[in-house]
């Protein structure tokens, strides 16, 4: 991904994803609904606690935030996230239902 990009397609991300790229991916939704559907392999970061959460993300790997709007809780976690340092971060552009729709996978449950 080109440096200080703000938004990245889904299908890129999942192009991306299949080559095994290393990244992490944020779901910025709250946990309820991170536990009902989420990007396989992703993580949760609810948009309101990124900063309890960012000590546990690397610096070094892009760091891919969505949501369910598709741009409105993961922006304010790539904003946070800038912030507090971390200059890789995006948000995949379409968001987590775009990614559903276009049968990627995905899946339930509290765990990545």
């Amino acid at each position: 991904f080109e440096a200080k990009t703000d938004y990245i397609k889904v299908d890129d991300v999942k192009k991306e994803v299949d080559r095994h790229a290393t990244m992490v991916i944020v779901d910025a939704r709250p946990p309820s609904d991170y536990a009902r559907m989420h990007i396989a392999g992703a993580i949760s970061v609810p948009f309101y606690e990124v900063e309890a959460y960012a000590k546990q993300l690397p610096k070094d790997r892009y760091i891919l935030s969505y949501c369910g709007c598709p741009h409105a809780e993961s922006g304010k976690v790539r904003d946070a996230l800038r912030l507090l340092g971390y200059p890789r971060t995006a948000v995949i552009d379409e968001g987590l239902l775009a990614w559903r729709d276009r049968g990627y996978p995905v899946r339930g449950g509290p765990k990545p």
